[in-house]
């Protein structure tokens, strides 16, 4: 059988119609290991099997299969084994991920997506055999380890003369921080075991793993390889699904899910632990993007995690045109979660010039002149003030032209 596939770090899948095929990759990382033929049985037995809550009637069971250059094909009598699972292919277009870079989410099916949540974590065991995975000591452990693991991807994929997208100051700032945080709020992680807030969860929790198909939301994926992994506060499970949020540019989604889930599951609390969770999570993306060796990801998920830790900040991007500064704008925007401020927009708006409308002073007379410049750079100034004031990081993207103008800036 033949058609498309993709690869992630530990599978691989072929569509073939409308199915889906996904064979174990034998592979050890140190936090799994599927190198043999009876591990990947399990495990894609164990796939089949903890993904039915929230995907019911999508893994229809584990085949035995051949791999070969031409593609996937069932086992028979004699071959060696090799074992898939079976899926239900769900509409592409239905991808969370896809939606949100369409711009066909609202807040209506972020409710319904919390709603959803809640149910399945109000439903997931408890107690005996999962509390322990949400004390302080376990999830010191867990982070802690990930930063370890993290440090030896990222070696292993990086040449020595390329920069790293984890530099060893930046391992250790995370988990100081982290370690600080568990110590300072080691007796709200208690308390939150005492509450029943740990559950045994999703672990994989984003948008690239859930889907509108035919009128309801499934989400899949859910780790089947450790149970420590899928065990833990509800709190970070849905940071997870924050995080990817604000990674792909969404942070008002991100913030929405949070108020809405806090709301309809009773949970206040949860926004203390939301941010500690959501650098956990970042670190562990960027983990699984140096294992696939796609260096400029891992490195965006590693600066994500730190802009959660940094102080709100007012950053000034000054250069000529053409210099690239708007192109370094955007890119530090996402992981700072920042306030983006561009005078060419600012300038345009403030004249009534289209924003696609690139004729410059020849067609908008004054567009450049020396007043319309003095107003865009004060009304830049007051937005980001105005944001700073409600503790937003700001970016401002501008020429800057003299000295007076950069002050002007950083005197409130």
């Amino acid at each position: 059988m033949a058609g498309p596939s993709i690869e992630t770090h530990i599978s691989k899948l072929w569509f073939i119609g409308d199915r889906v095929y996904k064979v174990k990759k034998p592979v050890n990382l140190g936090f799994l290991d599927f190198t043999t033929p009876e591990a990947r049985l399990h495990f894609c037995e164990e796939e089949v099997r903890v993904n039915q809550d929230l995907a019911p009637g999508v893994y229809l069971g584990v085949v035995p299969v051949i791999v070969d250059p031409d593609g996937i094909r069932l086992r028979e009598r004699g071959d060696p084994p090799e074992w898939a699972v079976e899926m239900v292919r769900l509409p592409a277009a239905g991808m969370l991920d896809r939606r949100l870079a369409a711009g066909n989410v609202d807040n209506q099916l972020i409710r319904t997506l919390v709603d959803r949540i809640v149910r399945f974590h109000r439903d997931a065991a408890t107690g005996p055999g999962i509390d322990e995975h949400g004390t302080p000591a376990a999830v010191r452990r867990k982070v802690l380890d990930n930063i370890a693991q993290s440090e030896r991807f990222v070696a292993e994929a990086t040449p020595p003369e390329a920069p790293s997208p984890l530099p060893p100051a930046l391992a250790e700032f995370l988990a100081e921080v982290s370690r600080r945080f568990l110590t300072e709020r080691g007796a709200l992680l208690d308390s939150r075991v005492r509450a029943g807030r740990v559950r045994e969860g999703h672990g994989d929790l984003h948008a690239g793993n859930v889907c509108e198909s035919e009128g309801r939301l499934v989400i899949y994926d859910r780790i089947e390889f450790s149970r420590a992994f899928r065990c833990g506060d509800v709190a970070e499970d849905l940071a997870f699904l924050a995080m990817d949020f604000d990674r792909r540019g969404f942070p008002a989604f991100a913030a929405y899910l949070v108020r809405t889930y806090a709301d309809r599951a009773a949970d206040p609390e949860i926004g203390r632990l939301i941010d500690f969770y959501k650098v956990y999570r970042a670190a562990v993306r960027g983990k699984v993007a140096a294992i696939c060796s796609a260096a400029d990801e891992s490195a965006g998920y590693f600066q994500l995690a730190a802009g959660y830790l940094l102080p709100r900040a007012l950053i000034l991007l000054c250069g000529l045109p053409g210099s690239g500064k708007s192109h370094a704008a955007r890119r530090l925007a996402t992981p700072f979660r920042a306030t983006l401020l561009q005078s060419d927009v600012q300038r345009k708006l403030l004249a009534g010039v289209p924003l696609h409308d690139h004729r410059g002073e020849l067609a908008w007379p004054g567009l450049y002149g020396d007043a319309m410049t003095a107003r865009t750079y004060a009304t830049l100034r007051d937005r980001a003030f105005d944001n700073l004031s409600e503790g937003r990081t700001v970016i401002v993207d501008a020429t800057f032209p003299t000295p007076e103008l950069r002050h002007y800036f950083l005197n409130e």
